[in-house]
């Protein structure tokens, strides 16, 4: 199975995270079940000190798990950043879309935000977007949003799973490849 997947990019500061934010609840009102991975190229640390799974990671455990009735949380330590694939692949069941911030040089669709007050120009060439999501318009033959569309951004990115386009770049081009 391939999970369909739509990568966020953009300078820091662009507006992706809240972007993200606002696009989530309008494809879930679709009935559409979402992972969404943020990609944290300088580090994360969710857990606090002195709390139980801190104590757990800091006595050598590999694999903390933190488990509720309404969440679960896995803490483990890598020794390298495991791939986006990888990532991708623990919630190939549990969801019917992936969103991803950031991984800019990943292979999958890619959603660009530009906010030209951080960085008015594109960070990727217009053959390697699916969309923009901007402040501005940009003189391309390719979809456009503005921040405040939501909904049309949803609408798209739905469209595009109904397409079956939400897919990696290799894995599109080996597809082509079995067509007549």
């Amino acid at each position: 199975m391939m999970i369909p997947v739509v990568s966020f990019v953009g300078s820091s500061g662009a507006g992706k995270t809240t972007l993200i934010e606002n696009i989530v609840p309008e494809i879930k009102s679709r009935g559409y079940r979402m992972a969404v991975i943020k990609h944290a190229p300088h580090g994360f640390n969710i857990d606090r000190k002195g709390k139980d799974s801190w104590r757990f990671t800091h006595a050598g455990a590999d694999v903390v798990v933190l488990s509720s009735k309404d969440s679960l949380c896995m803490i483990q330590q890598v020794v390298e950043e495991p791939p986006l694939e990888e990532i991708i692949s623990m919630f190939e069941w549990k969801v019917d879309v992936v969103v991803v911030e950031g991984y800019k040089r990943s292979a999958w669709p890619t959603i660009e935000v530009v906010r030209t007050s951080v960085n008015p120009r594109l960070i990727h060439s217009p053959e390697e977007i699916l969309a923009i999501v901007s402040d501005q318009q940009f003189p391309l033959n390719i979809p456009q949003f503005y921040f405040e569309e939501t909904r049309l951004i949803a609408n798209f990115i739905i469209e595009q799973i109904a397409k079956g386009t939400l897919i990696r770049k290799e894995e599109k081009i080996a597809a082509n490849k079995l067509q007549p």
